[in-house]
């Protein structure tokens, strides 16, 4: 939280600036943007990292435009998208994003059958 407080401190965050925290081998991705996400939603795009090791978890903003991300996790067993997706669609989530933009998320997974995705936003906001 000191780094975090530090950083959209400045005057940049003020005007919409944003950081990217990266991992070896691009398996997590978080792009903060404190306009649109709240520390509720870094800190479930973490927890989610951590409970989906296998997973690749990216919390991707557009670098142009309206920088609203989204949360993608994608390598998630039907199962584990199914069960990822009631989570994230829980209402104690809507605090993760701000109102009027909700967080929206994708969770791709891959069967015999082939691939499929699961979209929403936390909390279920409708948007």
């Amino acid at each position: 939280a000191p780094l975090r407080s530090a950083l959209s401190g400045r005057a940049l965050f003020a005007d919409g600036g944003s950081f990217t925290v990266t991992s070896l081998g691009d398996r997590f991705r978080l792009v903060y943007v404190p306009a649109y996400t709240t520390m509720d939603g870094v800190r479930e795009v973490i927890s989610v990292a951590r409970d989906y090791p296998d997973a690749e978890v990216l919390l991707e903003a557009p670098a142009a435009g309206p920088n609203q991300p989204t949360f993608y996790v994608a390598h998630l067993t039907p199962e584990e998208a199914t069960q990822l997706a009631a989570r994230l669609s829980a209402p104690e989530l809507a605090s993760a994003s701000v109102p009027g933009a909700p967080l929206a998320f994708v969770l791709t997974s891959v069967s015999e059958q082939g691939t499929d995705s699961l979209t929403g936003t936390f909390g279920n906001v409708p948007g």
